[in-house]
């Protein structure tokens, strides 16, 4: 809705109503933040358990996490990049214009955005449907890899 307001009507309305949501939710989570610190100030230092050093599992696993943080982070840095992407690639690259024979038209650009969240509301109910039909019929629902492998390819898209 803000990328339509922003193309239409000017980007001044569409960053305008993107701010006033961010702002209520800013506000929500400072008055979230600011209860828990009471909160905690009550209680004083919590659960009142003593210090003790870790051992070696639990080293293990604050390296684990930290193995898992840097790949996660480098993952979503790249992916959060797809909004101003697509955008900008549908703008030079795509022809937008639609004729119906009694209607024209032009596709905007930040439509392109909603494409991916529409394919998945649209389509999963047919996959749940898939696996509810093969779980009646006793075969056995895919593992999570062939599934995952599936959904790739068909979600990639011819070049």
């Amino acid at each position: 809705m803000c990328g339509t307001l922003g193309e239409e009507l000017g980007w001044h309305y569409g960053f305008t109503r993107r701010r006033r949501r961010d702002d209520d939710r800013a506000c929500d989570l400072s008055l979230r933040v600011a209860r828990s610190a009471a909160g905690r100030a009550a209680q004083g230092d919590g659960l009142g358990l003593e210090k003790q050093p870790l051992d070696r599992s639990e080293w293990r696993g604050i390296l684990a996490l930290l193995a898992l943080f840097v790949p996660t982070t480098l993952f979503w840095a790249t992916y959060e990049q797809q909004g101003n992407t697509i955008a900008l690639w549908a703008d030079d690259y795509t022809d937008r214009t639609i004729d119906l024979l009694i209607w024209r038209g032009e596709i905007p650009v930040t439509w392109f955005q909603a494409f991916n969240p529409f394919m998945i509301f649209a389509f999963t109910p047919f996959i749940i449907a898939l696996w509810t039909w093969q779980a009646r019929r006793g075969a056995r629902s895919p593992r999570a890899s062939p599934r995952w492998r599936s959904a790739a390819s068909a979600s990639r898209s011819p070049t």
